[in-house]
């Protein structure tokens, strides 16, 4: 009967590994001339948000250089130079990792099955066959804004192009090595405007 009720499932039987949610997304400023910014100035940090742990910082802290490393020699492909935040660069880019923890709480079928408390001679007890897991989610965020041509009056700063990369966290560093540097090239190969003559 099992085996029957398995052929008819409509789900498909192959298994998602966690790598294949990964995810990467870019936006950019259509309007933007990318051929008119030569030099760039990024930070040798990297932000971590408030909810972060301090074992969270501590892991990711292994991959800064890695990460920056990447993020530099993407833009020197594409043409950029990179320059000392006192040399007036043309952009700015910020990297930042944002971290989120999601509580799953469960109840095991019977709990809500009608008159079930049990087998007969046992009493019931807590916790009701509730258990509780949790996951953690990251993504890594690059943002690229206009220096070259700042609102003085208004004080504003442009936003030409962002990139959002999930999937930075992982229990496994080889995972998390593999797949956060693939990630960081694909969001540049799929933004093929950012170049510079």
């Amino acid at each position: 009967m099992g085996l029957m009720i398995a052929s008819c499932s409509k789900y498909p039987t192959y298994t998602v590994n966690t790598s294949d949610l990964d995810m990467v997304w870019t936006q950019y400023k259509e309007t933007a001339d990318f051929t008119q910014y030569k030099t760039y100035y990024i930070p040798d940090s990297i932000l971590m948000d408030s909810n972060a742990t301090a074992e969270e910082i501590a892991y990711m802290q292994e991959y800064y250089q890695t990460i920056l490393d990447k993020i530099n020699s993407n833009m020197q492909a594409r043409n950029f130079v990179k320059v000392d935040s006192s040399d007036n660069p043309d952009l700015g880019m910020g990297v930042s990792i944002i971290t989120r923890t999601t509580y799953v709480y469960s109840y095991s079928w019977w709990y809500y099955y009608p008159g079930y408390w049990g087998y007969p001679g046992y009493s019931y007890y807590y916790p009701w066959g509730t258990y509780m897991g949790s996951y953690e989610e990251g993504a890594l965020i690059i943002d690229l804004a206009d220096l070259k041509n700042i609102d003085q009056s208004n004080k504003l700063i442009d936003a030409l192009w962002a990139a959002m990369i999930g999937g930075v966290l992982s229990n496994n560093d080889g995972l998390i090595d593999k797949r956060l540097i693939d990630q960081i090239d694909q969001a540049f190969e799929q933004s093929p405007y950012l170049l510079t003559n």
